[in-house]
């Protein structure tokens, strides 16, 4: 009788560890479907995001989850108050990565009209804030950029 009893709370233990293994396993690989049994929802492109600097979001596109964010390099834009030969830019640097993929960036400026393949969408910045005044110093960390994502 002792060795059935051992025997039975030796597979109970066995199949709690199999499962919290399993379960921590999906959250290690993408924490936002973790043991999901339907794929997400799709996004509804297109899609503006408003991210701090070293922020990240996600979106769906063909059923895989892609994970996405922006950092600034520059803000060279023609300060409030200040009479400049040319209307400047910011550039930022927007990246995206699949669960378990490669990221992949892609350099974008206020200025352009058009936005520049980024993954499996487009990206474009629509706002980069706030907008320099002469004299004044903007912190990284209060820059927030308004990303469009398109379909590619």
């Amino acid at each position: 009788m002792r060795e059935f009893i051992v025997l039975v709370i030796t597979i109970i233990v066995g199949v709690l560890f199999y499962s919290f293994w399993q379960a921590h396993r999906d959250v290690a690989a993408d924490p936002d479907t973790a043991g999901a049994t339907t794929p997400p929802p799709e996004t509804l492109l297109p899609f503006q995001a408003v991210l701090a600097v070293g922020a990240d979001d996600s979106i769906v596109v063909g059923g895989r989850r892609y994970h996405f964010g922006v950092s600034l390099v520059s803000d060279s834009r023609c300060p409030k108050g200040a009479n400049c030969v040319t209307a400047g830019e910011g550039l930022v640097v927007a990246w995206v990565r699949s669960v378990g993929g490669t990221p992949e960036d892609v350099r974008l400026s206020t200025v352009d009209e058009v936005g520049k393949p980024l993954g499996p969408v487009t990206a474009r910045v629509l706002d980069l804030s706030p907008y320099p005044v002469m004299g004044e110093t903007i912190s990284r960390d209060t820059y927030r950029i308004t990303l469009q994502l398109s379909k590619t």
